[in-house]
């Protein structure tokens, strides 16, 4: 029997309306890292702040939120969180932005929609107070809610580790050509604000990016990954008119590049920065699991084959039968993208571990009509290895969940 480790650990997807600011690094920057590189530990969900019981978070307004020592997060020694971020209801559309205590950060990381619930994922740098600001951006107040879903402690002996940075702009498309429709763009990454192109021992770089995609003309999907896009699955979608953001987990190239392919049918403009990077992973071995592994995309369920996934319905994900040849594998954290095409009504989903109780708060929400696509980064614990998703909807949806990595839990 495994440790519980319940709970959804890091998805990733977190939106981010990013604007020109102080903080944004050009090619030319010195590195920008935030503390030491850490191993990450996921936790069951631990709530850092719910204004609904302290009260909405004023226009215009910075609050911070203690995250060291909560739950079961140490007082010292924590070098980022990961946190699961929800906007009740906003009353306008708008954004707000999290970041490291005592630094700054001029664009957003959470874009919204007046009168729509909506959540995201961020790995915010932890610095000596052991707090996180948010920031709300708008004319009107905001209910927020703050859930820690993991962090990571310091670590310098493994390959894997993390490393928190502020974030550093590699591509902003406004100051050059939008991405036209059917377009590939390929950029660098790595050697720029302090990311290495390969790791330790030669071993490739994997990094944390914020994708926005500022209002488009027409509906449509991304596929980010290395050079070589050799898979079409769209890893983030968005609806015309309205500007989205994810945060993604991206393995650059040997030449440490990222690709872009706008796979909608009109030109984009699109901003990518990366909030810090996995000095080394693994892309071959299934076995050597003390790494970081991304890269890989192994589709685990797609109800256009099995049947639409009803009303308060749960579908199993066998996460460890992706091990071949090692059912016991020392995977805790599958890197999931899970997609919602063309729902009939609003609604979430919810990921969690199989065999630990049912996290009842949302991994990703929707809105009727609109496909949308988050990464999360879930615990897989007890003698199955698998996930669950449940639907919360008051309708039939369609479900597609892909593998896109996974990371061993020390």
């Amino acid at each position: 029997m495994r440790v519980a480790l319940a709970a959804v650990a890091a998805s990733l997807v977190l939106a981010v309306l990013a604007v020109p600011g102080t903080a944004v690094a050009s090619s030319g920057a010195t590195a920008s890292a935030i503390g030491s590189t850490g191993m990450y530990r996921p936790l069951d969900r631990v709530r850092a702040l719910d204004s609904r019981v302290s009260g909405a978070i004023p226009a215009k307004a910075t609050t911070k939120v203690r995250v060291t020592g909560v739950g079961g997060v140490p007082a010292t020694d924590v070098v980022a969180v990961s946190v699961n971020v929800t906007v009740l209801t906003p009353a306008v559309t708008g954004s707000i932005t999290v970041f490291a205590d005592g630094t700054s950060w001029s664009g957003a990381t959470m874009t919204f929609q007046a009168g729509q619930t909506d959540q995201n994922f961020e790995t915010v740098p932890i610095t000596a107070t052991g707090l996180i600001d948010l920031r709300n951006n708008t004319a009107r107040s905001l209910v927020l809610i703050v859930d820690i879903l993991g962090y990571y402690t310091p670590n310098t002996g493994d390959l894997g580790r993390y490393q928190p940075m502020a974030p550093s702009r590699m591509l902003d498309t406004r100051t050059g050509q939008p991405v036209a429709a059917g377009q590939t763009r390929t950029f660098g990454v790595g050697g720029r604000a302090g990311i290495p192109s390969r790791g330790e021992f030669d071993t490739p770089v994997a990094v944390a990016v914020n994708v926005t995609v500022l209002t488009p003309s027409r509906s449509g999907s991304l596929t980010v990954g290395g050079a070589d896009l050799h898979y079409n699955t769209a890893t983030m979608s968005f609806a015309a008119g309205q500007t989205e953001q994810g945060q993604l987990l991206e393995l650059l190239d040997a030449d440490g590049r990222l690709t872009v392919r706008n796979n909608s049918a009109a030109a984009i403009q699109l901003i990518v920065d990366v909030v810090g990077y996995y000095i080394g992973v693994n892309t071959t071995d299934t076995a050597a699991f003390d790494h970081f592994t991304v890269g890989r995309h192994y589709r685990v369920y797609d109800s256009r084959a099995a049947g639409q996934l009803p009303p308060g319905g749960t579908v199993v994900l066998p996460i460890w039968d992706l091990q071949v040849g090692n059912t016991n594998s020392g995977i805790c954290a599958p890197v999931l993208n899970v997609t919602v095409l063309t729902p009939n009504t609003g609604g979430s989903v919810t990921a969690w571990a199989d065999g630990a109780p049912r996290d009842t708060a949302a991994t990703v929400t929707f809105v009727a009509h609109q496909t949308r696509q988050r990464m999360v980064m879930i615990s897989v614990v007890g003698d199955s290895g698998n996930a669950q998703v449940r639907n919360n909807s008051s309708a039939p949806i369609t479900l597609i969940v892909d593998v896109k990595g996974w990371r061993n839990c020390i």
